[in-house]
């Protein structure tokens, strides 16, 4: 067939496109192909419970709708299968996988290199091989590229392989798939034409550049900024308090300049499958080179530390106020990672949460929004609000959903903690952290 049959199928949208790893990127990316007029789509991912959630109509990932989807299943342009025989039919393969850090907060490529593997097992002449998720620079290369040979594919030549990062931002109702601008490398001309044809058929911008590992350090680059900007705005929270100074009123004064100023917001640390682990990714691959990236590794152990401020801070202000009492039990409102979504990967609340208990308070939990198995975790969850309010001696604010009556919890709560300032006014009883 050659490239030039491919980019023929790819213009068209009669090529077929399989999505590997089904979770917040590969389910929008699939939605947003197929809403496209691509006329077949294949979803593969290993959680055979994840395939009967699709199959059964269960969401499983908030907020999304899902009903696109379903319909697409039901008119049988879209497959969703735990086996990657299917690959093979494939003309685009897009990987979406995740790329943990390990328990010594290093690069956990295990996923990565067993979807890779997979899909080259199962590769064949003439598709065009796409990697999304996170990962440092020269993986792409290394993984994928340099490993083509074994399983007969020239890249290049008969295979082609790209690599564009994921920018999902779940709970963002400005943006989504379609609307946020692509980033696409790759290491020779097909590669790169073919890559940048495909996401232009659904995207409204593609950003071309020169190699994939340019486009592996875009997305590592963009969240190293996010967490340097986090931790620099975490850092002065605390610093401002001892003199007196409202870090909010601060960062919306500073907001006011039209120019020079982006604002960040201070916070109980970070969370997510990106700003936490990203930057860690790029550290390292610099400590392979004897180097180390400072701001990183500063803006790390800052965002890493204030869960243990938070806590601190809460229970210090409640000693202060009965010193008597020993015991004390705190209501955490809010554990999923940011605002209006599900996901509690890396969630700073977890580790808020832990530093309370070995700090000896007792904490119970609402988030109406959060996935939550009450089986895997180590504190009490309650589905009423109001109750919980007034049984706990403090409510520590942690996440943000839009959904919790923040009025039923200054209102009902002894003392609040607010990590996010969604409580209004200067209540004697609320407490900004």
């Amino acid at each position: 067939m050659g490239v030039a049959r491919l980019l023929e199928k790819i213009d068209n949208k009669t090529s077929v496109v399989a999505v590997v790893g089904l979770g917040y990127v590969g389910i929008p990316l699939l939605a947003t192909i197929l809403s496209a007029g691509f006329k077949k789509c294949i979803g593969v991912d290993i959680n055979e419970n994840r395939i009967h959630d699709l199959l059964d109509r269960r969401p499983f990932l908030t907020p999304w709708r899902y009903d696109s989807l379903w319909s697409h299943i039901e008119a049988e342009s879209l497959i969703v299968t735990d086996s990657f025989s299917s690959i093979r039919e494939a003309d685009v393969v897009v990987i979406c996988v995740p790329t943990p850090l390990d328990q010594r907060h290093q690069p956990d490529l295990a996923p990565l290199a067993a979807a890779i593997k997979s899909v080259l097992v199962h590769s064949r002449s003439d598709q065009l091989v796409v990697i999304e998720s996170t990962t440092y620079p020269g993986t792409t290369k290394q993984y994928l590229i340099e490993a083509a040979p074994e399983f007969g594919r020239v890249v290049g030549e008969d295979y082609f392989v790209a690599y564009s990062p994921e920018r999902e931002d779940p709970g963002n109702i400005n943006f989504t798939t379609k609307t946020i601008t692509k980033v696409v490398g790759a290491d020779d001309k097909y590669s790169r034409s073919a890559a940048e044809l495909f996401y232009s058929k659904f995207i409204e911008r593609v950003y071309p550049v020169s190699s994939s590992a340019v486009a592996e350090c875009t997305k590592i680059y963009e969240n190293a900024f996010r967490a340097v900007n986090i931790a620099f705005v975490n850092e002065m929270k605390v610093l401002l308090k001892h003199l007196d100074i409202d870090i909010w009123e601060v960062v919306e004064a500073a907001s006011s300049k039209p120019f020079g100023f982006m604002p960040f917001l201070p916070g109980p640390g970070i969370g997510g499958h990106c700003i936490p682990i990203d930057p860690l990714y790029l550290n390292w691959k610099l400590s392979l080179l004897g180097m180390e990236g400072r701001f990183i590794s500063l803006a790390h152990d800052v965002n890493s530390g204030m869960p243990r401020y938070i806590a601190s801070h809460a229970l210090k202000i409640l000693q202060e106020k009965n010193p008597i009492q020993k015991d004390f039990s705190i209501l955490i409102v809010g554990i999923s990672y940011k605002k209006n979504v599900s996901d509690t990967r890396e969630s700073a609340s977890l580790d808020v949460i832990k530093n309370l208990q070995n700090l000896g308070a007792n904490v119970t939990v609402y988030d109406p929004v959060a996935t939550i198995s009450k089986e895997d975790c180590n504190f009490s969850v309650t589905e009423n609000l109001e109750k919980s309010l007034e049984a706990n001696d403090a409510t520590l604010i942690l996440t943000d959903h839009d959904v919790i009556d923040w009025n039923l919890i200054a209102n009902k709560s002894a003392i609040v903690f607010d990590t996010r300032k969604v409580i209004k006014g200067d209540a004697e009883n609320v407490y900004r952290l």
